[in-house]
């Protein structure tokens, strides 16, 4: 009974008018996303990008960065840079909040300063991405042959495509931030996840064909099928899990009147920082592999380099350094996202106080132990989700499904984020109605 009436009340709502225009706005913007990721670059030739990918070494981590990106950069299209450039700024700002107060009480100043944030969250965005479309450019210029003549025609491409790939990343951020406005979810998470699934039909088509071909890949695949669910699993409990701190307000007496006593929780989720650690560790891997566009650290003219590249792409060093980077990220990040000290501060300052500790310095304290002990949990979860697909495609031999741990937490976070706007619509819409009839009673 309580499935059916459930299922009824999804149909009401998505029957609703307001939120049928939502869902088409949204699904028409995916749509719109999808296509013009199709569109190459203009003045490039497409297999430059590959030819790189193969000679820096780092095939893994850029594979990540092309998972986000919906394939657009293996592809070279328009959108190669996707919607990193915005997602690197609103990073880049959040972090500075913590060391600069002038931003964080922008965003504390309304809809003004909201706006004012917003607009230097642009402009940076802007920058980055320039500064990513021509570090793009350097490492194209890298695979063209010495024989080449590079004409005034051959600038001129090589400026096209620049400019492009910029006007990508800026039309990202715009179709991210339309369809936070006006359609269901986040814009931004939704773009990253549209494009993470987009390719896993042709994936798993391929493994599905080699199976065919080749019965022994069978058991292999249902390893990986049967691990990547447990997976999946793991991230959809650690996405969820809250610590809840009681807190409690007592009653105030105001105008004659006792108003408060309520009791409440503060929750202090066990993966505080999201996914922000896995960008973190994916950018310092990703750094040493940066270096090899100069062309004196190119591994094939320096040996040292050679050595080095050799060294830090080992499987394995990947592997446990890759983890224990998204340990450390995950507490620095935690401990800047999760001001335990504001927060006591807040607390006294409303009078509100955790039952059984003094407030003040004892809760400050008392938060940071339930923050350190819940960060430290979430943070191996985190590191284990990151390295384990890895791990399951070595073990089992199967490196054409690329399937990352911080896509599966994206995936995991982006289908419940979307769930729980849907049910907030709905709750409106059962509020707005209940409000009608209630008006209609009220008047008879």
């Amino acid at each position: 009974m309580a499935t059916l009436a459930a299922t009824q009340e999804i149909a009401q709502a998505v029957r609703s008018p307001e939120l049928l225009k939502r869902v088409y706005f949204t699904l028409g913007a995916i749509a719109i996303y999808v296509l013009v990721n199709y569109i190459p670059t203009p003045g490039v030739d497409p297999t430059a990008i590959q030819q790189f990918i193969q000679s820096a070494g780092a095939g893994n981590l850029l594979g990540i960065f092309n998972l986000f990106v919906g394939g657009g950069l293996a592809r070279l299209s328009v959108l190669a840079l996707g919607i990193m450039p915005y997602i690197n700024a609103s990073i880049m700002l959040q972090v500075l909040s913590a060391v600069y107060p002038e931003l964080r009480e922008m965003q504390q100043e309304g809809d003004l300063g909201r706006r004012q944030y917003a607009r230097i969250t642009r402009l940076l965005t802007v920058f980055l991405a320039a500064l990513q479309a021509g570090g793009l450019m350097i490492a194209l210029l890298q695979t063209v042959e010495p024989t080449v003549e590079r004409t005034g025609g051959f600038w001129l491409g090589m400026v096209v495509a620049f400019l492009s790939l910029v006007a990508g990343a800026m039309f990202m951020m715009w179709l991210g931030e339309e369809i936070t406005k006006h359609g269901i979810g986040n814009g931004v998470s939704l773009l990253i996840f549209i494009g993470i699934i987009q390719n896993l039909p042709v994936q798993l088509s391929g493994e599905f064909q080699a199976v065919a071909a080749d019965p022994r890949r069978a058991l292999p695949l249902g390893i990986l099928f049967f691990s990547l669910f447990a997976i999946t699993v793991g991230a959809v409990f650690i996405t969820l899990a809250v610590r809840k701190v009681p807190v409690h307000y007592p009653r105030k007496q105001v105008a004659g009147r006792l108003v408060g006593g309520q009791a409440s929780f503060l929750p202090i989720k066990m993966a505080q920082a999201g996914v922000i650690p896995i960008i973190f560790a994916i950018a310092v891997r990703m750094f040493p592999s940066t270096l090899t566009l100069i062309p004196s650290l190119r591994p094939t003219e320096n040996e040292l380099m050679l050595s080095f590249m050799t060294f830090w792409n080992n499987f394995w060093f990947e592997v446990i350094s890759t983890f224990l980077l998204v340990v450390f990220f995950t507490f620095i990040y935690t401990a800047i996202i999760f001001n335990t000290q504001e927060i006591a501060k807040n607390l006294q300052r409303q009078g509100g106080f955790i039952p059984g500790i003094q407030p003040g310095r004892k809760t400050f304290e008392y938060l940071d132990k339930i923050l350190f002990r819940v960060t430290f949990f979430g943070s191996i979860a985190l590191g284990l989700i990151t390295i384990l697909p890895s791990v399951l495609r070595e073990a089992t031999g199967i490196q054409t499904l690329f399937i990352s741990g911080i896509g599966l937490l994206i995936i995991v976070g982006v289908a419940i984020d979307t769930l729980q706007q849907l049910a907030a619509h709905m709750v409106m819409r059962r509020y707005t109605g209940f409000r009608r009839t209630a008006t209609r009673v009220r008047y008879r």
